[in-house]
């Protein structure tokens, strides 16, 4: 689904602008690429969220084991240390996708806002898992991430 058929669907015509910004009128159309980018791919969260939402509405997908690993966000030294202390991984992707297909034994990726980047131990992580054969892809909206789970399976399903 595009930027303008998701505001179709959910948003009806075209948000009106009620603040004066820099650049833009009051009252002003908001076209579908900026209104995506101030309130739908805000947040990896709600990227996140989406995308998991989509996968187990699937039933294609019933039987598969998607998981998120809770690796950053907003915590006190002490609760941080204390997920250290469990294991909690510095850089881990996001997403796993625990299905075994012809070419890989996992799925991991690392969704991102809509232009951002995976940082330097984002990166290190991802070299890890590529040497063990795992697919690592960092997505920045949901249906990319959609996309991906898709091709991915889909060499699951031609077995």
């Amino acid at each position: 689904m595009h930027a303008d058929e998701y505001q179709a669907q959910f948003g009806g015509k075209p948000k009106k602008s009620k603040a004066t910004k820099a650049g833009r009128q009051t009252g002003e159309t908001l076209d579908a690429a900026t209104f995506r980018a101030q309130h739908v791919d805000r947040f990896e969260h709600d990227i996140q969220a989406r995308y998991f939402d989509w996968f187990y509405r699937n039933p294609k997908y019933r039987d598969f084991l998607l998981y998120a690993i809770p690796n950053g966000g907003e915590r006190t030294i002490a609760a941080a240390q204390h997920l250290l202390d469990e294991g909690l991984y510095p850089g881990m992707c996001d997403v796993c996708l625990a299905v075994v297909t012809r070419r890989y034994p996992g799925l991991y990726m690392e969704l991102k806002r809509l232009k951002g980047k995976a940082q330097a131990n984002q990166l290190r992580v991802h070299a890890m898992l590529r040497k063990q054969g795992y697919r690592v892809e960092v997505p920045d909206t949901w249906e990319k991430a959609v996309a991906i789970t898709e091709d991915y399976l889909s060499d699951y399903f031609t077995q």
